[in-house]
């Protein structure tokens, strides 16, 4: 019997290693201590897992760099307030967020969950979808449905959203070294021109480790 309940242990610490893995957190962006300004052109993401290539938040072109918005990456949205503020539009005019993760060679990465806390500005509510392409071209969509979110007065660092779950979507495992994928947050609606912002953000003053824009998953070797 102890011999038995020994055997049980141990499977069940090997077991809990095994999901802590599978779920580790391998790219992360963070946007505090030291303080980003907002508006740069890109952010490199602040953690990543060592066998990733570098990866790079950048702007889609309907998304406009504005004024500076401390601990956070800020755009404001320039189809608002036009006929072309639809999801539809927000594809093919690029209003987007993009990064790219890609292994070092000689390795594979399989993801199983994306974190988000955005920041909607005033005059929602505003619409957004995950996509992910494995060409740079053609975008699947991610998740059952359109999200909707709006600012929240009491919430003023933004909004943690659901976990976006990834281990269900065959393209996202065992990715190799010569096959990146590139994400996108595809953002839409709002109603007030000159408030109409949308910021991945912001981290807490401070915190370090207030990663507001992540992929947990695992990366392995394939020699």
């Amino acid at each position: 019997m102890r011999k038995r309940n020994e055997l049980s242990l141990l499977l069940a610490i090997v077991l809990t290693f095994a999901v802590n893995v599978s779920n580790a957190q391998i790219l992360g962006w963070n946007f505090s201590n030291p303080d980003t300004k907002g508006n740069e052109e890109s952010v490199s993401a602040k953690i990543k897992d060592p066998n990733l290539k570098s990866a790079e938040l950048i702007r889609g072109g309907a998304l406009i760099n504005p004024n500076s918005f401390t601990r956070s990456f800020v755009s404001k949205l320039s189809l608002v307030g036009t006929s072309d503020n639809t999801k539809e539009k927000a594809f093919s005019k690029g209003a987007y967020y993009q990064f790219t993760i890609q292994p070092n060679k000689g390795y594979a990465v399989s993801l199983s969950a994306l974190n988000a806390k955005l920041r909607p500005g005033a005059g929602g509510p505003y619409y957004y979808r995950w996509a992910y392409s494995l060409d740079g071209k053609k975008f699947k969509e991610l998740g059952d449905k359109d999200m909707s979110i709006s600012y929240d007065y009491g919430k003023p660092n933004g909004l943690l959203q659901p976990t976006l779950a990834l281990s269900d979507v065959p393209d996202l495992q065992k990715i190799g070294d010569k096959k990146g994928v590139v994400f996108r947050l595809y953002i839409w609606g709002g109603t007030n021109p000159n408030t109409a912002t949308f910021s991945i953000g912001r981290s807490e003053a401070g915190d370090s480790k207030d990663y507001v824009l992540s992929l947990d998953g695992e990366v392995k070797s394939v020699k």
